[in-house]
């Protein structure tokens, strides 16, 4: 069984057809990466409890291609904190130049595939199967229109994680509640864009209802 998953996870992150120098390489759609995780998720649940929170991050984000909401997850509520802590960074400065870059990478998507990568070899694959190329042009598209709309709450059982965030409002006692991805007609954002054009942007909710639209920036 253990191959067997070792053996699908390599074939999706490594599908292709032909032989080289002619083989051709394929995308993976949103059925290939929901599954994805869920193989990852299998992997992680074949680990004693105490070897799991080395993977809490992967299992977040696994969670996140499941259910219309997350709002029990301490992963979860560290990726909302490091989120707050960076719009309480921006509000503090005039420069907001890299506020779209710095918010992305506080999604931790190359963190969430180091975890994935390590996770196979734990169990005996080989290392770097799932390759950074594969990640930025396959899976992350996909993984992005699956999790779209699914918001992302503060675990209100972390409560070192609450303490941390509630130390650095952002007005007044406010502070960020809630993130999630939606998609966002390109043209509203760029001029001249065309019609059926969509760019991934992350609305940021905070305690008083203030919103923040941000566009993800792409690897």
């Amino acid at each position: 069984m253990l191959d067997e998953i070792l053996a699908e996870i390599d074939q999706l992150a490594n599908r292709e057809f032909g032989t080289a120098p002619r083989s051709l390489s394929f995308p993976l759609t949103k059925s290939d990466v929901h599954r994805l995780f869920t193989l990852a998720r299998k992997l992680i649940e074949r680990l004693q409890k105490k070897d799991r929170v080395r993977y809490a991050l992967l299992n977040f984000y696994c969670d996140w291609t499941l259910h219309s909401k997350i709002d029990r997850s301490t992963g979860g509520s560290l990726v909302l904190a490091r989120i707050h802590d960076v719009i309480f960074s921006h509000l503090k400065t005039t420069d907001t130049s890299s506020i779209a870059s710095d918010l992305t990478a506080a999604l931790s998507f190359d963190a969430v595939r180091a975890e994935l990568n390590e996770l196979i070899v734990w169990h005996g694959g080989r290392a770097g199967m799932v390759t950074q190329a594969t990640w930025n042009d396959k899976v992350l598209p996909e993984f992005a229109e699956i999790v779209s709309c699914t918001p992302v709450r503060i675990d209100c059982r972390s409560e070192s994680i609450l303490k941390t965030i509630r130390a650095k409002p952002l007005k007044g006692t406010s502070v960020a509640e809630e993130f999630v991805l939606i998609k966002v007609p390109t043209k509203t954002l760029v001029r001249n864009a065309p019609e059926d054009k969509v760019t991934f942007c992350m609305l940021i909710t905070t305690t008083d209802t203030t919103k923040f639209i941000v566009p993800l920036v792409r690897s």
